[in-house]
């Protein structure tokens, strides 16, 4: 959770520059008129590829279609793409959002409800604000100030740069107007004329921006914000509209930022409106403040404390009332979300091995100690107990899970990866063996089960084991005393859970199950610098053969170019909006480059037909445990995966194999490995 702050980026107070109505204002100069139309450079950093650029379209249709002169904001930071449009609209990465707040860029970038406002915030300190209509707001750190192109320009302070371009040319402001232009422009300024060149409407004007200078109350607040500025950019606004036929304009977007900016700067300017200027319409539950901060929604509960004191205009739930995304009720009756699943008051959920219940709009959960869970999948990556990630290049077996010397149940988990050849329809991962006293169990393609070298039917068990089949490719195997192993050898995939009795109880590449991915690489003879020296301590030797030669594969980043984008597109919809509320949560990073070198490597699995879908599924399978269900296969080139995986219903029966683990030995750690003899005939 986090609400807004327009943040101080060092000791100096950020530069703002607006946009209100027709007019811009800078902190370098007097405003100037804005009557371009088009698209327009308001801000960037001046960069040929900039971090930061704020770009303006004018003569949009507002909300409601009753006229066509509001703007859209089109802003890029870092490599977040967000649209603001007119009524609130707000799309980020091409997905429109409708719940607020909202994180992007793994929460460098916040976007956030305020009053009327729409607000982004940037970790370095730019903040945005716009007001779905024709007021837009933009908060600069000084230590950035000087290096800004746009409609802002250099924002310095000594005018000296007010019309100046990057190249240091001055230019009149029509021209400078132009120079901001963004592709071809039809509607380039030749000149501007004065639209207070009546005597007569300039009376008008100054007639109905009097009350900056008469009223009380605007007075009072002259301290904190240049009430003559803001009486200068009502007349001039007045003017404009009066010149366009508009008799009834009030300059309200003017007089709500010279509101704003009082308010944020010490003063106190409310109740200034009135049923004839400037009235402003709540829903029926709401009530309307000058000085709003955070919208108090439900998502909020708990949390109203951390909200920004700086003042926006807008409506907010009474005191004690929260917004559920439709009205305002009390915070008894607020709902919980789940992943994208939204559950009303009351609701109880499983977390993993824990009870939720919805509370308040808060989850309050039990704290019990989990199971844990490793899992293996695609063409050698690696995820522990402890959920830290690692792979492998090398055709290697190795020793998933091996016990500790105070385990109480010895038993032990290899995997064959020396399935990899150069023919694009064979996987590395060739075979699972379990091994516990006397049984010995091995799971090879095709679900081929052998129990002591027996070939077996299932579902069948055996002393403390059962095995089944589970869906279209996998083999479960559970154990009476907290072990369970899911195989599919056909997905490359590997999934082993621990109850929670074992934690310190076992090691190998899974790691040491004890809550902390820091010391995964600590064996009995000590802490591994890397993956590699780890992996190697933990490879073994099976039927007499260790580890095989590469196969020759490419990795990703020895493509040539062509090859690469080739990868990069088939694996580009883990980022895509179809994972986008998942990706906010579970990082998809770590599945992302194993598609690119499953799909480097040439790896095509049976069920599926593509290289790509190991780690689609695997990654749309964590996404449904933290409560996001994404339908994302009719999006990729994995549709025959649909006739194994039920989505909808958290993977069936693979839903409750969540938690997998992955360990592997080598001759050179210490411990007594059963013989293979048996496991292998």
């Amino acid at each position: 959770m986090f609400f807004v702050k327009c943040r101080k980026a060092n000791a100096s107070a950020p530069r703002q520059c607006s946009l209100l109505t027709t007019l811009v204002q800078r902190p370098d100069g007097p405003y100037f008129r804005f009557p371009g139309k088009g698209v327009y450079s308001f801000a960037s950093d001046c960069e040929d590829d900039p971090l930061f650029e704020v770009n303006v379209q004018t003569d949009i249709t507002c909300a409601g279609g009753s006229k066509s002169d509001c703007y859209a904001i089109f802003i890029r930071l870092f490599d977040v793409e967000i649209e603001l449009g007119p009524g609130g609209r707000v799309v980020c990465n091409d997905v429109e959002i409708t719940n607020f707040p909202h994180e992007a860029a793994e929460r460098e970038v916040k976007i956030f409800r305020q009053g009327i406002f729409t607000v982004i915030e940037a970790y370095n300190g730019l903040c945005i604000s716009f007001n779905g209509e024709r007021t837009l707001d933009m908060h600069i750190p000084a230590d950035m100030s000087d290096k800004v192109c746009g409609l802002c320009g250099s924002m310095t302070f000594d005018g000296t740069s007010f019309f100046d371009l990057e190249n240091g040319e001055q230019y009149s402001l029509p021209s400078f107007i132009n120079a901001m232009a963004i592709g071809e422009n039809p509607n380039l300024l030749t000149n501007l004329t004065d639209p207070c060149d009546s005597a007569e409407m300039k009376s008008q004007a100054e007639d109905r921006c009097r009350f900056f200078l008469e009223d009380a109350k605007f007075q009072a607040s002259n301290l904190a914000a240049n009430i003559q500025a803001h009486f200068e950019m009502c007349v001039t606004d007045v003017c404009t509209q009066l010149g366009k036929g508009d008799s009834s304009y009030q300059s309200c977007e003017v007089a709500e930022h010279f509101s704003s900016t009082s308010n944020n700067n010490g003063g106190r300017l409310e109740d200034w409106r009135s049923a004839d200027f400037c009235p402003y319409a709540c829903p029926s539950s709401m009530v309307f403040k000058e000085c709003s901060s955070c919208i108090q929604s439900c998502e909020a509960v708990g949390f109203e404390n951390e909200c920004s004191v700086k003042c926006f205009p807008g409506c907010v739930c009474p005191e004690g009332f929260y917004f559920d995304g439709s009205e305002c009720i009390e915070a008894a009756s607020c709902p919980c979300k789940s992943g994208n699943i939204v559950h009303p008051a009351g609701s109880v959920i499983d977390l993993n091995c824990n009870q939720c219940t919805c509370t308040g709009g808060r989850w309050s959960c039990t704290t019990e100690k989990c199971p844990g869970e490793c899992t293996v999948f695609g063409s050698g990556m690696f995820k522990s107990f402890d959920g830290k990630w690692f792979d492998t290049k090398r055709q290697c077996s190795y020793t998933l899970v091996a016990p500790t010397k105070l385990a109480v149940h010895k038993f032990f988990i290899y995997i064959d990866n020396r399935g990899c050849t150069n023919k694009f329809t064979d996987n590395c991962l060739k075979e699972v063996i379990v091994i516990q006293g006397g049984l010995r169990f091995r799971i090879a393609k095709n679900k081929e089960v052998n129990i002591n070298g027996l070939g077996v039917t299932l579902p069948t068990t055996k002393e403390q084991f059962r095995l089944s089949s589970v869906a279209e490719h996998f083999i479960k195997i559970t154990s009476e005393f907290g072990l369970e192993v899911l195989v599919s050898i056909e997905l490359s995939r590997v999934h082993v859970k621990l109850s929670k009795d074992m934690q310190n109880m076992v090691t190998g590449v899974c790691g040491n199950f004890n809550e902390n991915d820091q010391d995964d690489f600590f064996t009995a003879l000590g802490q591994f610098p890397n993956h590699a020296q780890f992996l190697e301590s933990w490879e073994v030797v099976i039927d007499g053969v260790g580890c095989l030669p590469d196969a020759g594969f490419a990795e990703p980043l020895n493509f040539n170019s062509q090859s690469q984008e080739y990868a990069a597109s088939l694996c580009s919809g883990l980022s895509s909006n179809i994972f986008s509320e998942c990706s906010a949560v579970v990082s998809h990073t770590m599945y992302y480059e194993q598609c690119l070198k499953d799909v480097a490597r040439g790896e095509i699995f049976a069920c599926s037909g593509h290289p790509m879908c190991s780690s689609f599924s695997l990654y749309a399978r964590e996404c449904a445990l933290h409560g996001f269900i994404v339908d994302w296969i009719d999006s990729t080139q994995c549709v025959n995966m649909r006739l194994w995986v039920h989505y909808k219903d958290n993977f069936s029966d693979l839903s409750q194999e969540a938690h997998s683990v992955q360990w592997v030995w080598n001759g050179n750690q210490t411990v007594e490995h059963p013989t293979f003899t048996a496991a292998l005939t």
